[in-house]
C-alpha cells in the first residue's frame, strides 16, 4: 500500500506493476472468501489493516479501485460482531475512514436479496 501511495516520490515501481499486484491481492482475497469458516475470524483484521494503511497514505485511484473488491469480499466474511468491534476498536481518524468504507460496502456491494 505504501508503494501505491500518491505521495511516493520517486516511484519505485511502474504503475502497471502496482495495478497488477493489486489485482493479485484481490484474487487472493477472492480465494480466501471461498473458505469462510477458516478465515472469518481474521477477515476483520485484514480490513482493519487496509483501513489503517489507507488512512496513513492516500492510494492512487487506479490501485484503490483494484483493491476495493477484495476488501468488500473480506467484509462479506465479517459478521455483525466483527463490524461492531471494528467500529469500537479503531482510532478516531481510522474509524471515520472505516465508516465511509462500510457505508459504500452496504450501499453498493452487499447482497440484499432483492433483484
Amino acid at each position: 500500500m505504501l508503494e501505491g501511495s500518491q505521495n511516493r516520490v520517486p516511484p519505485l515501481c511502474d504503475e502497471t506493476e502496482l495495478i497488477g499486484c493489486a489485482h493479485l491481492i484481490e484474487r487472493l482475497f477472492s480465494l480466501i472468501a471461498t473458505q469462510k469458516v477458516d478465515f472469518s475470524k481474521v477477515a476483520a483484521y485484514m480490513v482493519a489493516d487496509y483501513v489503517t494503511n489507507s488512512q496513513q497514505a492516500t492510494l492512487l485511484p487506479c490501485i484503490k479501485k483494484s483493491l476495493l473488491p477484495g476488501i468488500y469480499k473480506m467484509l462479506d466474511l465479517c459478521d455483525t460482531h466483527s463490524v461492531a468491534q471494528l467500529h469500537t476498536v479503531l482510532e478516531d481518524g481510522v474509524r471515520d475512514v472505516f465508516k465511509i468504507l462500510y457505508s459504500d460496502y452496504t450501499k453498493y456491494y452487499r447482497y440484499t436479496g432483492k433483484v
